[in-house]
Protein backbone atom coordinates (compact mmCIF):
# COMPACT_ATOMS: atom_id res chain seq x y z
CA UNK A 1 0.00 0.00 0.00
CA UNK A 2 1.20 3.55 -0.67
CA UNK A 3 1.96 5.58 2.49
CA UNK A 4 3.43 8.96 3.43
CA UNK A 5 6.85 8.58 4.99
CA UNK A 6 7.04 9.63 8.61
CA UNK A 7 9.01 12.75 9.45
CA UNK A 8 10.70 14.25 12.46
CA UNK A 9 9.95 17.84 13.43
CA UNK A 10 13.15 18.43 15.35
CA UNK A 11 13.02 20.95 18.17
CA UNK A 12 16.71 21.03 19.10
CA UNK A 13 19.45 22.16 16.70
CA UNK A 14 21.88 19.75 18.28
CA UNK A 15 19.67 16.85 17.30
CA UNK A 16 19.69 18.06 13.70
CA UNK A 17 23.47 18.02 13.79
CA UNK A 18 23.56 14.50 15.19
CA UNK A 19 21.11 13.19 12.61
CA UNK A 20 23.02 14.86 9.77
CA UNK A 21 26.30 13.37 10.91
CA UNK A 22 24.88 9.88 11.06
CA UNK A 23 23.03 10.29 7.80
CA UNK A 24 26.18 11.24 5.94
CA UNK A 25 27.67 7.86 6.88
CA UNK A 26 24.73 5.84 5.64
CA UNK A 27 23.64 4.79 2.20
CA UNK A 28 21.55 7.32 0.34
CA UNK A 29 18.56 4.97 0.07
CA UNK A 30 18.66 3.84 3.72
CA UNK A 31 17.99 6.75 6.12
CA UNK A 32 19.90 6.34 9.38
CA UNK A 33 18.13 6.40 12.74
CA UNK A 34 20.01 7.79 15.76
CA UNK A 35 20.43 5.72 18.90
CA UNK A 36 17.88 6.76 21.47
CA UNK A 37 19.07 6.82 25.07
CA UNK A 38 15.75 7.58 26.71
CA UNK A 39 12.28 8.58 25.55
CA UNK A 40 8.67 8.99 26.62
CA UNK A 41 5.35 9.47 24.86
CA UNK A 42 3.81 12.87 25.38
CA UNK A 43 0.74 12.61 23.18
CA UNK A 44 -0.93 10.48 20.52
CA UNK A 45 -3.67 11.20 18.06
CA UNK A 46 -5.64 10.00 15.09
CA UNK A 47 -7.33 11.84 12.26
CA UNK A 48 -11.05 11.40 11.77
CA UNK A 49 -10.67 12.80 8.27
CA UNK A 50 -10.74 9.56 6.26
CA UNK A 51 -10.02 9.63 2.55
CA UNK A 52 -12.42 7.27 0.79
CA UNK A 53 -12.05 5.80 -2.72
CA UNK A 54 -14.77 3.39 -3.92
CA UNK A 55 -14.74 1.05 -6.92
CA UNK A 56 -16.18 -2.21 -8.18
CA UNK A 57 -13.68 -4.25 -6.16
CA UNK A 58 -14.40 -2.47 -2.88
CA UNK A 59 -13.52 0.63 -0.87
CA UNK A 60 -10.11 2.02 0.10
CA UNK A 61 -9.86 4.09 3.28
CA UNK A 62 -6.80 6.11 4.40
CA UNK A 63 -6.15 8.39 7.37
CA UNK A 64 -3.30 9.73 9.57
CA UNK A 65 -2.10 8.39 12.92
CA UNK A 66 0.53 10.30 14.95
CA UNK A 67 2.57 10.18 18.15
CA UNK A 68 4.68 12.84 19.99
CA UNK A 69 7.80 11.47 21.67
CA UNK A 70 10.23 13.30 23.97
CA UNK A 71 13.61 11.73 24.45
CA UNK A 72 17.39 11.88 24.46
CA UNK A 73 19.92 10.79 21.87
CA UNK A 74 23.15 12.73 22.23
CA UNK A 75 20.91 15.72 22.46
CA UNK A 76 17.37 16.24 23.67
CA UNK A 77 14.53 15.98 21.17
CA UNK A 78 10.80 16.17 20.88
CA UNK A 79 9.39 14.70 17.70
CA UNK A 80 6.00 14.19 16.15
CA UNK A 81 5.95 11.03 14.07
CA UNK A 82 3.05 10.44 11.69
CA UNK A 83 2.14 7.64 9.35
CA UNK A 84 -0.68 7.21 6.84
CA UNK A 85 -2.69 4.01 7.33
CA UNK A 86 -4.64 2.39 4.54
CA UNK A 87 -7.61 0.05 4.90
CA UNK A 88 -9.30 -1.97 2.17
CA UNK A 89 -12.85 -3.38 2.17
CA UNK A 90 -13.00 -6.00 -0.57
CA UNK A 91 -16.12 -7.24 -2.33
CA UNK A 92 -16.31 -10.91 -3.35
CA UNK A 93 -16.89 -12.11 -6.90
CA UNK A 94 -16.32 -15.79 -7.70
CA UNK A 95 -17.58 -18.96 -9.39
CA UNK A 96 -18.11 -22.11 -7.31
CA UNK A 97 -19.16 -25.60 -8.47
CA UNK A 98 -21.76 -27.36 -6.29
CA UNK A 99 -23.39 -30.78 -6.27
CA UNK A 100 -26.88 -29.37 -5.75
CA UNK A 101 -28.68 -26.09 -5.13
CA UNK A 102 -30.10 -27.33 -1.82
CA UNK A 103 -27.86 -25.04 0.20
CA UNK A 104 -29.51 -25.13 3.61
CA UNK A 105 -28.63 -22.62 6.33
CA UNK A 106 -25.20 -21.04 6.65
CA UNK A 107 -22.97 -20.13 9.58
CA UNK A 108 -20.35 -17.38 9.93
CA UNK A 109 -16.91 -17.14 11.48
CA UNK A 110 -14.53 -14.21 12.16
CA UNK A 111 -10.76 -14.52 12.24
CA UNK A 112 -7.82 -12.09 12.31
CA UNK A 113 -4.68 -12.73 10.25
CA UNK A 114 -1.50 -10.62 9.85
CA UNK A 115 0.12 -10.96 6.43
CA UNK A 116 2.71 -8.21 5.87
CA UNK A 117 4.78 -5.50 7.55
CA UNK A 118 6.59 -2.36 6.53
CA UNK A 119 8.84 0.01 8.45
CA UNK A 120 8.94 3.78 8.39
CA UNK A 121 11.67 4.93 10.73
CA UNK A 122 10.78 3.98 14.28
CA UNK A 123 7.27 2.92 13.19
CA UNK A 124 6.39 -0.61 12.06
CA UNK A 125 3.06 -0.92 10.27
CA UNK A 126 1.48 -4.39 10.28
CA UNK A 127 -0.96 -5.13 7.49
CA UNK A 128 -3.71 -7.36 8.90
CA UNK A 129 -7.02 -8.68 7.70
CA UNK A 130 -10.31 -9.37 9.41
CA UNK A 131 -11.66 -12.46 7.64
CA UNK A 132 -15.46 -12.75 7.73
CA UNK A 133 -16.28 -16.25 6.50
CA UNK A 134 -19.70 -17.42 5.26
CA UNK A 135 -19.96 -21.22 5.53
CA UNK A 136 -22.45 -23.47 3.74
CA UNK A 137 -22.36 -27.28 3.82
CA UNK A 138 -20.99 -27.51 0.27
CA UNK A 139 -18.77 -24.44 0.07
CA UNK A 140 -17.68 -21.23 1.75
CA UNK A 141 -16.45 -17.77 0.83
CA UNK A 142 -14.85 -14.94 2.79
CA UNK A 143 -14.71 -11.15 2.93
CA UNK A 144 -11.26 -9.69 3.58
CA UNK A 145 -11.42 -6.47 5.61
CA UNK A 146 -7.84 -5.20 5.52
CA UNK A 147 -6.54 -2.79 8.16
CA UNK A 148 -3.17 -1.50 9.39
CA UNK A 149 -1.78 -1.25 12.93
CA UNK A 150 1.21 1.10 13.61
CA UNK A 151 3.67 0.44 16.44
CA UNK A 152 6.28 3.01 17.52
CA UNK A 153 9.54 1.47 18.80
CA UNK A 154 12.75 3.49 19.21
CA UNK A 155 14.49 0.82 21.26
CA UNK A 156 13.49 2.41 24.56
CA UNK A 157 9.81 3.18 24.16
CA UNK A 158 7.44 0.82 22.41
CA UNK A 159 3.77 1.75 21.98
CA UNK A 160 0.94 0.93 19.64
CA UNK A 161 -0.21 4.11 17.95
CA UNK A 162 -3.92 4.89 17.57
CA UNK A 163 -5.83 3.36 14.67
CA UNK A 164 -9.45 3.00 13.67
CA UNK A 165 -11.06 -0.39 14.26
CA UNK A 166 -13.93 -2.12 12.46
CA UNK A 167 -17.06 -2.52 14.52
CA UNK A 168 -20.72 -3.52 14.46
CA UNK A 169 -20.52 -6.04 11.63
CA UNK A 170 -24.04 -6.84 10.45
CA UNK A 171 -24.84 -9.82 8.23
CA UNK A 172 -27.59 -8.80 5.78
CA UNK A 173 -28.40 -12.34 4.60
CA UNK A 174 -28.43 -13.76 1.09
CA UNK A 175 -30.69 -14.40 -1.90
CA UNK A 176 -30.59 -16.98 -4.69
CA UNK A 177 -31.56 -16.07 -8.26
CA UNK A 178 -31.98 -18.19 -11.38
CA UNK A 179 -29.48 -17.77 -14.23
CA UNK A 180 -29.47 -19.11 -17.78
CA UNK A 181 -27.79 -22.47 -18.21
CA UNK A 182 -24.32 -22.52 -19.74
CA UNK A 183 -22.77 -24.84 -22.33
CA UNK A 184 -18.98 -24.74 -22.06
CA UNK A 185 -16.32 -26.57 -24.05
CA UNK A 186 -13.59 -28.33 -22.06
CA UNK A 187 -9.98 -29.06 -22.94
CA UNK A 188 -10.90 -32.59 -24.05
CA UNK A 189 -13.24 -31.22 -26.70
CA UNK A 190 -16.43 -32.24 -24.87
CA UNK A 191 -19.23 -29.77 -24.20
CA UNK A 192 -20.54 -29.70 -20.64
CA UNK A 193 -23.85 -28.23 -19.51
CA UNK A 194 -24.08 -26.23 -16.29
CA UNK A 195 -27.12 -25.07 -14.41
CA UNK A 196 -26.39 -21.75 -12.71
CA UNK A 197 -27.73 -19.67 -9.86
CA UNK A 198 -26.50 -16.38 -8.45
CA UNK A 199 -25.99 -16.20 -4.70
CA UNK A 200 -26.00 -12.59 -3.48
CA UNK A 201 -24.84 -11.78 0.04
CA UNK A 202 -23.87 -8.57 1.84
CA UNK A 203 -22.67 -7.32 5.18
CA UNK A 204 -22.41 -3.86 6.71
CA UNK A 205 -19.42 -2.76 8.78
CA UNK A 206 -18.87 0.40 10.82
CA UNK A 207 -15.63 2.36 10.48
CA UNK A 208 -14.92 5.76 12.08
CA UNK A 209 -18.62 6.41 12.64
CA UNK A 210 -19.63 5.58 9.05
CA UNK A 211 -21.22 2.43 7.66
CA UNK A 212 -19.87 0.58 4.61
CA UNK A 213 -21.58 -2.26 2.75
CA UNK A 214 -19.63 -5.12 1.20
CA UNK A 215 -21.24 -7.40 -1.37
CA UNK A 216 -20.61 -10.95 -2.56
CA UNK A 217 -21.73 -12.22 -5.96
CA UNK A 218 -21.18 -15.98 -6.13
CA UNK A 219 -22.07 -17.80 -9.34
CA UNK A 220 -23.01 -21.34 -8.37
CA UNK A 221 -22.60 -23.95 -11.09
CA UNK A 222 -23.95 -27.49 -11.15
CA UNK A 223 -22.49 -29.80 -13.79
CA UNK A 224 -25.25 -31.77 -15.55
CA UNK A 225 -22.86 -33.70 -17.79
CA UNK A 226 -22.22 -33.65 -21.51
CA UNK A 227 -24.55 -31.98 -23.99
CA UNK A 228 -27.33 -32.49 -24.90
CA UNK A 229 -29.16 -33.03 -21.62
CA UNK A 230 -32.28 -31.92 -19.76
CA UNK A 231 -31.89 -28.44 -18.25
CA UNK A 232 -35.47 -27.99 -17.04
CA UNK A 233 -38.53 -30.20 -16.59
CA UNK A 234 -42.10 -29.82 -15.38
CA UNK A 235 -44.41 -32.48 -13.99
CA UNK A 236 -47.71 -32.17 -15.87
CA UNK A 237 -49.68 -34.95 -14.14
CA UNK A 238 -49.27 -38.34 -12.47
CA UNK A 239 -51.37 -41.24 -11.21
CA UNK A 240 -51.52 -44.89 -10.13
CA UNK A 241 -53.62 -47.95 -11.00
CA UNK A 242 -53.93 -51.32 -9.21
CA UNK A 243 -53.31 -54.18 -11.60
CA UNK A 244 -53.52 -57.32 -9.46
CA UNK A 245 -53.71 -58.43 -5.85
CA UNK A 246 -53.91 -61.75 -4.02
CA UNK A 247 -52.11 -64.42 -2.07
CA UNK A 248 -49.42 -66.29 -3.96
CA UNK A 249 -47.92 -69.16 -1.97
CA UNK A 250 -46.36 -67.77 1.20
CA UNK A 251 -46.78 -64.17 0.04
CA UNK A 252 -49.58 -61.69 -0.19
CA UNK A 253 -48.75 -59.42 -3.12
CA UNK A 254 -50.23 -56.35 -4.77
CA UNK A 255 -49.06 -55.21 -8.20
CA UNK A 256 -49.82 -51.72 -9.44
CA UNK A 257 -48.66 -49.23 -12.02
CA UNK A 258 -47.46 -45.72 -11.23
CA UNK A 259 -47.11 -43.19 -14.04
CA UNK A 260 -45.96 -39.64 -14.60
CA UNK A 261 -46.23 -37.16 -17.50
CA UNK A 262 -43.32 -34.74 -17.83
CA UNK A 263 -42.43 -31.80 -20.05
CA UNK A 264 -38.67 -31.71 -20.69
CA UNK A 265 -36.53 -28.81 -21.93
CA UNK A 266 -33.19 -29.87 -23.43
CA UNK A 267 -29.94 -27.96 -23.80
CA UNK A 268 -30.11 -28.21 -27.60
CA UNK A 269 -33.48 -26.40 -27.64
CA UNK A 270 -35.77 -29.41 -27.95
CA UNK A 271 -38.94 -29.48 -25.84
CA UNK A 272 -40.75 -32.81 -25.45
CA UNK A 273 -43.61 -34.27 -23.40
CA UNK A 274 -43.29 -37.88 -22.25
CA UNK A 275 -45.21 -40.28 -20.04
CA UNK A 276 -43.23 -42.78 -17.98
CA UNK A 277 -44.67 -45.81 -16.16
CA UNK A 278 -43.29 -48.00 -13.43
CA UNK A 279 -44.54 -51.47 -12.44
CA UNK A 280 -44.59 -51.80 -8.65
CA UNK A 281 -45.01 -54.81 -6.39
CA UNK A 282 -45.49 -54.78 -2.63
CA UNK A 283 -45.72 -57.86 -0.46
CA UNK A 284 -46.37 -59.24 3.00
CA UNK A 285 -45.10 -62.52 4.44
CA UNK A 286 -44.52 -64.33 7.72
CA UNK A 287 -40.84 -64.65 8.62
CA UNK A 288 -39.17 -68.08 8.77
CA UNK A 289 -38.92 -68.35 12.54
CA UNK A 290 -42.59 -67.53 12.98
CA UNK A 291 -43.65 -70.32 10.62
CA UNK A 292 -41.87 -73.05 12.59
CA UNK A 293 -43.88 -75.35 14.84
CA UNK A 294 -43.91 -74.51 18.54
CA UNK A 295 -44.01 -76.55 21.74
CA UNK A 296 -46.07 -74.90 24.47
CA UNK A 297 -46.63 -75.69 28.17
CA UNK A 298 -50.38 -75.42 27.62
CA UNK A 299 -52.81 -74.12 25.01
CA UNK A 300 -53.97 -71.03 26.92
CA UNK A 301 -52.70 -68.46 24.37
CA UNK A 302 -53.07 -64.77 25.20
CA UNK A 303 -52.35 -61.88 22.80
CA UNK A 304 -50.40 -59.20 24.64
CA UNK A 305 -49.53 -56.45 22.14
CA UNK A 306 -48.62 -55.63 18.54
CA UNK A 307 -46.45 -52.93 16.94
CA UNK A 308 -45.14 -51.85 13.54
CA UNK A 309 -41.36 -51.39 13.22
CA UNK A 310 -39.84 -49.53 10.26
CA UNK A 311 -36.52 -50.80 8.96
CA UNK A 312 -34.15 -49.86 6.14
CA UNK A 313 -34.99 -48.39 2.74
CA UNK A 314 -33.13 -49.59 -0.35
CA UNK A 315 -33.05 -48.40 -3.94
CA UNK A 316 -33.96 -50.73 -6.80
CA UNK A 317 -34.51 -50.44 -10.54
CA UNK A 318 -37.33 -53.02 -10.40
CA UNK A 319 -40.17 -52.28 -12.77
CA UNK A 320 -38.48 -49.23 -14.27
CA UNK A 321 -38.79 -48.59 -17.99
CA UNK A 322 -36.45 -45.59 -17.98
CA UNK A 323 -33.20 -44.42 -16.45
CA UNK A 324 -35.14 -41.54 -14.86
CA UNK A 325 -37.14 -43.74 -12.45
CA UNK A 326 -35.86 -45.50 -9.36
CA UNK A 327 -37.95 -47.31 -6.78
CA UNK A 328 -37.33 -47.20 -3.05
CA UNK A 329 -38.40 -50.23 -1.06
CA UNK A 330 -38.99 -49.74 2.66
CA UNK A 331 -38.87 -52.82 4.86
CA UNK A 332 -41.24 -52.94 7.83
CA UNK A 333 -42.26 -55.57 10.32
CA UNK A 334 -45.50 -56.10 12.22
CA UNK A 335 -44.76 -57.96 15.44
CA UNK A 336 -47.51 -59.67 17.45
CA UNK A 337 -46.46 -60.72 20.91
CA UNK A 338 -48.32 -63.57 22.61
CA UNK A 339 -47.65 -64.97 26.05
CA UNK A 340 -45.69 -67.96 24.67
CA UNK A 341 -44.30 -66.77 21.31
CA UNK A 342 -44.04 -63.87 18.85
CA UNK A 343 -45.14 -63.75 15.22
CA UNK A 344 -43.41 -61.35 12.86
CA UNK A 345 -44.94 -60.32 9.53
CA UNK A 346 -42.65 -58.70 6.96
CA UNK A 347 -43.85 -55.83 4.74
CA UNK A 348 -42.28 -54.28 1.68
CA UNK A 349 -43.66 -50.93 0.53
CA UNK A 350 -42.41 -49.55 -2.80
CA UNK A 351 -42.27 -45.86 -3.71
CA UNK A 352 -41.15 -44.91 -7.28
CA UNK A 353 -39.32 -41.61 -7.80
CA UNK A 354 -38.82 -39.70 -11.06
CA UNK A 355 -35.39 -38.00 -11.17
CA UNK A 356 -33.95 -36.58 -14.41
CA UNK A 357 -31.05 -34.81 -12.62
CA UNK A 358 -33.00 -31.54 -12.64
CA UNK A 359 -36.42 -32.40 -11.22
CA UNK A 360 -36.99 -35.00 -8.52
CA UNK A 361 -40.62 -36.04 -7.95
CA UNK A 362 -42.08 -38.81 -5.81
CA UNK A 363 -44.60 -40.67 -7.92
CA UNK A 364 -47.95 -41.91 -6.57
CA UNK A 365 -47.76 -45.18 -4.60
CA UNK A 366 -49.81 -47.50 -2.44
CA UNK A 367 -48.88 -48.65 1.04
CA UNK A 368 -50.25 -51.13 3.54
CA UNK A 369 -52.60 -49.38 5.94
CA UNK A 370 -55.08 -50.07 8.76
CA UNK A 371 -53.38 -53.29 9.83
CA UNK A 372 -55.17 -55.52 12.36
CA UNK A 373 -54.71 -59.12 13.52
CA UNK A 374 -56.73 -61.99 14.96
CA UNK A 375 -56.28 -65.71 15.64
CA UNK A 376 -58.22 -68.91 16.30
CA UNK A 377 -57.31 -72.41 17.43
CA UNK A 378 -58.47 -75.82 16.30
CA UNK A 379 -57.54 -79.34 17.27
CA UNK A 380 -54.95 -81.09 15.17
CA UNK A 381 -53.54 -84.58 14.96
CA UNK A 382 -51.58 -85.92 17.90
CA UNK A 383 -47.97 -86.60 17.07
CA UNK A 384 -44.56 -87.23 18.46
CA UNK A 385 -42.26 -84.24 18.95
CA UNK A 386 -38.58 -84.97 19.53
CA UNK A 387 -39.60 -88.52 20.41
CA UNK A 388 -42.23 -87.42 22.93
CA UNK A 389 -45.98 -87.86 22.46
CA UNK A 390 -47.85 -84.54 22.15
CA UNK A 391 -51.30 -83.11 21.58
CA UNK A 392 -51.51 -81.33 18.24
CA UNK A 393 -53.21 -77.99 17.49
CA UNK A 394 -53.51 -75.64 14.53
CA UNK A 395 -52.98 -71.90 15.21
CA UNK A 396 -54.62 -69.78 12.50
CA UNK A 397 -53.20 -66.26 12.31
CA UNK A 398 -55.07 -63.68 10.25
CA UNK A 399 -53.67 -60.31 9.27
CA UNK A 400 -56.13 -57.82 7.76
CA UNK A 401 -55.08 -54.67 5.95
CA UNK A 402 -56.12 -52.05 3.42
CA UNK A 403 -54.19 -51.27 0.26
CA UNK A 404 -55.56 -48.27 -1.56
CA UNK A 405 -59.27 -49.02 -1.86
CA UNK A 406 -58.72 -52.79 -1.58
CA UNK A 407 -59.38 -54.56 1.71
CA UNK A 408 -57.58 -57.85 2.02
CA UNK A 409 -56.21 -60.34 4.53
CA UNK A 410 -53.37 -62.82 4.83
CA UNK A 411 -53.95 -66.11 6.65
CA UNK A 412 -51.28 -68.46 7.91
CA UNK A 413 -51.53 -71.64 9.98
CA UNK A 414 -48.88 -72.79 12.44
CA UNK A 415 -48.57 -76.15 14.18
CA UNK A 416 -48.60 -76.09 18.00
CA UNK A 417 -47.89 -78.96 20.37
CA UNK A 418 -48.41 -79.57 24.06
CA UNK A 419 -46.52 -82.53 25.49
CA UNK A 420 -48.66 -85.26 27.05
Amino acid sequence: MKTNKFWFATAAAALVTVICVFTSCSKEDEPFLPEVIESEVLETGISNDVNEVSGTEGTKLSYESWIVVKGQTRAAFENKVSVTLCNQLNNVDSVITVQSFELGEYTTDIDYQPYAQRSEGFVTVTDSVLVYKVIFDQFSFAYNLQFEVPVYNDGVTRQTMPYHRYGNIKDNGCTLEEMDFLVEASDNGMEYVYLRKLLSHSLTVEFNGSEYTLTAKIELRRNLGTAPCIVKSEVLEDGKDILQSGVFGALSEVHYQSWIKVKQFWSDGNVVEKTYTNQCAVEISLNTESKMYKILPDIEIIREKAATVTGETEETAFGSETEYIRSYVTHKSYEIKYNYFTLTYLFQDMVPVYDDNVTRHQMPSYQFDQISDSFRLSAGADDYVNGNPAFGYIFYSKLSFQFGNIESSFDKDISLYVLK
